[in-house]
This record gives C-alpha cells, sequence and structure tokens, in this order.
C-alpha cells in the first residue's frame, strides 16, 4: 500500500492511500486490513507451495513413491520422479516475483506499487 503523507499545517501530518484518498493510513482499519491481507498473501503464496511438499513427503513415507506420484499426479506429470516437486519450486519463485512487484517501489515510477 502506497500512502503519501499531507501537512495539513500546525504539525498536523496524515497519510492517505496514493489511489484513494479517501482512505486513510494511519486508521485501524486499514491496518487491520492491510495485516490480514500479509497473512493471506503468506498463506496462499508460501503455505500451499510448503504444504504440498510436506505431504507428498508423508505419503511417500507412509507408503513408497509410485503412490506419492499417483498421489500428486496432478502436480507432478511430465517430471521425472527425481523432480516430482519441481512445480512447487516454480510456485515460490512466481510468488516472490508477485511479492517484488507489488511492494518493491521503482524510483522511476513511485506510483507503480501497492
Amino acid at each position: 500500500n502506497h500512502c503519501s503523507s499531507f501537512d495539513f499545517g500546525e504539525g498536523a501530518t496524515r497519510r492517505f492511500l496514493v489511489i484513494d484518498p479517501n482512505v486513510d493510513c494511519d486508521d485501524a482499519s486499514h491496518r487491520t486490513q492491510v495485516a490480514i491481507s500479509i497473512i493471506f498473501l503468506l498463506a496462499y503464496g508460501v503455505g500451499i507451495p510448503v504444504s504440498l511438499r510436506l505431504i507428498g513427503w508423508l505419503v511417500g513415507r507412509a507408503s513408497d513413491l509410485q503412490t506419492e506420484i499417483s498421489t500428486f499426479a496432478f502436480l507432478m506429470k511430465g517430471y521425472k520422479p527425481s523432480q516430482r516437486y519441481w512445480e512447487t519450486t516454480n510456485m515460490l519463485r512466481k510468488f516472490s516475483v508477485i511479492v517484488v512487484m507489488t511492494f518493491v517501489v521503482d524510483p522511476l515510477f513511485p506510483n507503480s506499487s501497492a
């Protein structure tokens, strides 16, 4: 969330969201929404690939490699058994690109990030 500060005189400075000046960045509800957004971003972006890998490891440990591969065929199809979790690595790579594109401010385009 990209906020800009505005001086209202006599030391009164308030921050507002750049894309919607009606949203006060210092408001408790806005801070709560930001915190919830970060939690869900991490839960989906990191939690899903890590949980797929963990569950796959547990299935493979409880039975054999073939059961693990057949259980996660949607994830492992087309990969060698030694590279069967490459798709989860791709998911994490894509997540990192999304985080950088969303939260890193480019000095040439200061209003381009969220």
